[in-house]
């Protein structure tokens, strides 16, 4: 019995030692927190001037995408989600190989590469 407690108390130190180092994670423990862009937005702003928000416009956005991922670019679009501006890019790479490619239009960086 002394060697189970001596091995879950080793268990938890490690555990507690670990965490700092492993990926952040969302509330539903599943995904990792969604990307943060640098320009975020007033609720109540309207949507038709939200182009004129980015700092990058859509061609040099294309362009980065297309740099990280190479593919053809089959949709784009600059898109709101969560209160932050992005750009969203789906690059086919191969026959069954789709990207979702997410660049920031404040500055350019690339906030996210998923599959799908």
């Amino acid at each position: 019995m002394k060697t189970l407690t001596s091995f879950v108390t080793l268990l938890v130190r490690f555990s507690a030692w670990l965490s700092p180092f492993l990926p952040a994670r969302s509330a539903a423990g599943k995904r990792p927190a969604a990307p943060v862009s640098s320009i975020r937005l007033d609720p109540h702003r309207s949507r038709q001037d939200l182009s004129g928000l980015a700092r990058v416009d859509f061609e040099q956005a294309s362009e980065i995408a297309t740099a990280r991922v190479e593919g053809r670019i089959v949709r784009g679009e600059l898109v709101v989600e969560n209160g932050s501006l992005f750009y969203v890019f789906r690059i086919v790479r191969g026959r069954d190989d789709m990207r979702r490619v997410i660049v920031d239009p404040g500055n350019g960086r690339v906030l996210g590469v998923e599959r799908g």
